[in-house]
C-alpha cells in the first residue's frame, strides 16, 4: 500500500475518532473544567449567583475569557433553538475538536515541508500526532490546558518559519497567557531562545511585546466585564499561588512528592508510550544541549515541581509537543532510528506493544464519558425524562448534580427535579416515594457492597439501567488506573 494512501486513511480515521470522542466525552476530567467555565458562564445569564460559584470567583483569580466565550456561544445556540445543556456542551466539544484538528494538520504540513521528514518517519509522526490514545480526549476538552497547549504548538510552528511574523506570535502568546497563566513558564524561555537564534532586533521585540500587550489589555477588559469591576486576574492568581507556596496553613494547595511530574511523564501516558517520550526528550537534550523546546519543557516542569500543588493535568499543554520531540529524536539519533524503524525484529516488538496499549486506551477514551462519567447519567435523565417530574434518590456522594455535597451543578439542573438522600439503606423507611413522579436511584459502585442496599433495591423494585462507565472500561481501569472504579455511579429506575 502506498504511503500516501496510508496517510489519507490516518486522516479519515483521525477525524472519525475525534468526532466520536467529542460526542461521547460528556462531563469533565477535572472539576475546574465544569465549575470554573460552565457555572461561571451561566452566572452572566443570571442562573447562578456569586454564592453558587466556586471560591475562585470571589478571589477573581480565574481569567474570564473561557466562560465569556462559552456564554456567547451558548447564547448563539439559544437563538437557533438549541437550549439543552448537554447538547450545547457537545457542540462546544466539537468546536474544540475542529480547532485541534486544524492545528494538528498544520503541524504535519510543517514537519513535511520544513524538517524534511518523509516516508515512514512522517507516517510515524502523523500516527503519534492524531492517534496517541489521549490526544483525541484532550482535543475535545474546553479547558485552559487544552487550548493553551494548542496555542503553544501553534507558536512553535510560527516561530520556526523562514520568515517569522512577530506580531502574530505576540497575539498567540497573549491568548495562551490569558487562557492559562502558567504557560509563560514555557514561553518566556522559548521565545528568549528564538529571539537569540534570529538575532535580537529591537523591532521584533517591540512587535512581540506590543501585540502581547494588546491581547493582555483585551483580557483585562473581558475580566473587568465578567467580574463587574476593574480586575487583573493574573495578579490575583499570582497572589493566591504565592500564598499557597509560603503559607503552609489553610491557603496551601497541597504537598505532592517532588518527583511527581517526572514519574507521571512516564506513568500517565501508560508506560510504553511514556518511556518513548522520556527517552526522546533525553536523546534530543543530549544531541542538542540548547534545543529551545527541550530546555523550555524542562524549565516548565522544574518550576511546576517547585510548587506544592501538583496535578497531572498541568502537563497536558505539553502533550501536543511530544510527537515533534519523538520524531526529531529519531531524526537526530541513528541508533534511535535504527531501533524504532530500521531493525525489523526490534521495531516490530516495540511497536506491537505500543500499538496494543494505545488501541486499548484509544477505544476506552472514545466511548466513555470524562472522569467517572457523572454527566453520562445526567444526560440519560435529560434524554429520557425531559420536563417530567422526577425524584432522584441517591446515596452519599452519588448525586451527579451535587457530587461534592455543597457545590451544585446548576448548569444541568432542572426545576422538575427533586433530590432525596438515602443515608442509611438499612432503615427501610429512610425514603418515602412520591408516586406522581418518576423515581430513580443513583449509588456508587462501592455502595453495592452493602447488603442492605441490595435488599432495598430488590424490595422496592428498582431495576438497574445504566452505569456511568461501561463495565469493560472499568475492568480495563484495573491496569491503567485512570479513575476511581469504586466511585463509578449506577443508575436504577423504579418499576
Amino acid at each position: 500500500m502506498q504511503l500516501k494512501k496510508i496517510i489519507n486513511y490516518i486522516v479519515i480515521i483521525s477525524i472519525t475518532v475525534f468526532a466520536i470522542t467529542a460526542l461521547n466525552s460528556n462531563g469533565f476530567y477535572h472539576a475546574d473544567e465544569h465549575y470554573q467555565v460552565l457555572e461561571f458562564a451561566i452566572y452572566k445569564d443570571g442562573i447562578n449567583e456569586a454564592k453558587d460559584l466556586a471560591w475562585e470567583f470571589k478571589e477573581k483569580m480565574r481569567s474570564g475569557i473561557l466562560p465569556t466565550f462559552a456564554y456567547v456561544f451558548f447564547g448563539l445556540l439559544k437563538t437557533i433553538g438549541i437550549v439543552e445543556p448537554h447538547m450545547q456542551n457537545t457542540l462546544l466539544r466539537l468546536l474544540v475538536a475542529i480547532l485541534a484538528l486544524f492545528t494538528l494538520f498544520k503541524s504535519t504540513k510543517y514537519i513535511e515541508k520544513n524538517l524534511n521528514i518523509t516516508g515512514e518517519k512522517w507516517l510515524l509522526f502523523c500516527a503519534l500526532t492524531f492517534l496517541t490514545w489521549f490526544i483525541p480526549f484532550l482535543s475535545v476538552r474546553y479547558t485552559a490546558e487544552t487550548l493553551s497547549g494548542l496555542l503553544l504548538l501553534w507558536i512553535i510552528l510560527e516561530s520556526n518559519q523562514s520568515k517569522i511574523i512577530w506580531y502574530r506570535i505576540g497575539v498567540l502568546t497573549g491568548l495562551a497567557f490569558i487562557i492559562r497563566f502558567q504557560i509563560l513558564f514555557f514561553l518566556v524561555p522559548y521565545l528568549f531562545f528564538i529571539l537569540l537564534k534570529n538575532k535580537v532586533i529591537a523591532k521584533n521585540i517591540l512587535l512581540l511585546l506590543s501585540s502581547f500587550a494588546i491581547v493582555f489589555c483585551l483580557g483585562v477588559l473581558i475580566d473587568s466585564w465578567f467580574y463587574s469591576e476593574l480586575t487583573f486576574t493574573s495578579i490575583n492568581y499570582l497572589k493566591i499561588v504565592l500564598d499557597g507556596i509560603f503559607d503552609e496553613g489553610e491557603n496551601a494547595f497541597g504537598n505532592a512528592d517532588k518527583w511527581f511530574y517526572f514519574i507521571e511523564l512516564i506513568k500517565a501516558p501508560l508506560y510504553p508510550i511514556g518511556l518513548l517520550y522520556v527517552i526522546s526528550v533525553l536523546i534530543l537534550w543530549y544531541k542538542e544541549k540548547l534545543n529551545p523546546i527541550v530546555i523550555s519543557l524542562l524549565i516548565y516542569i522544574l518550576i511546576h515541581t517547585l510548587i506544592d500543588h501538583k496535578e497531572v493535568r498541568f502537563l497536558f499543554p505539553l502533550a501536543y509537543l511530544m510527537p515533534i520531540i519523538v520524531i526529531t529524536a529519531v531524526q537526530k539519533s541513528n541508533l534511535f532510528n535504527w531501533i524504532l524503524l530500521k531493525n525489523k525484529i526490534i521495531s516490530i516488538c516495540i511497536w506491537s506493544i505500543i500499538l496494543i496499549v494505545n488501541l486499548i486506551g484509544l477505544s476506552a477514551m472514545m466511548f466513555k464519558s470524562a472522569g467517572i462519567g457523572r454527566m453520562e447519567l445526567t444526560k440519560y435523565i435529560a434524554d429520557n425524562y425531559g420536563d417530567k417530574k422526577i425524584t432522584i434518590h441517591h446515596t452519599n456522594w452519588a448525586n451527579p448534580y451535587d457530587p461534592w455535597q455543597g457545590l451544585k451543578m446548576n448548569y444541568y439542573y432542572r426545576e422538575n427535579m427533586t433530590f432525596k438522600l438515602l443515608n442509611d439503606p438499612c432503615k427501610p423507611d429512610s425514603i418515602n416515594f412520591n408516586f406522581e413522579n418518576a423515581n430513580v436511584l443513583i449509588c456508587r459502585k462501592i455502595d453495592l457492597d452493602n447488603n442492605c442496599l441490595i435488599e432495598y433495591l430488590n424490595n422496592n423494585q428498582f431495576k438497574f439501567k445504566q452505569a456511568s462507565i461501561p463495565d469493560w472500561i472499568v475492568n480495563l481501569n484495573e491496569y491503567y488506573n485512570g479513575f476511581e472504579s469504586k466511585d463509578v455511579l449506577q443508575l436504577y429506575i423504579k418499576q
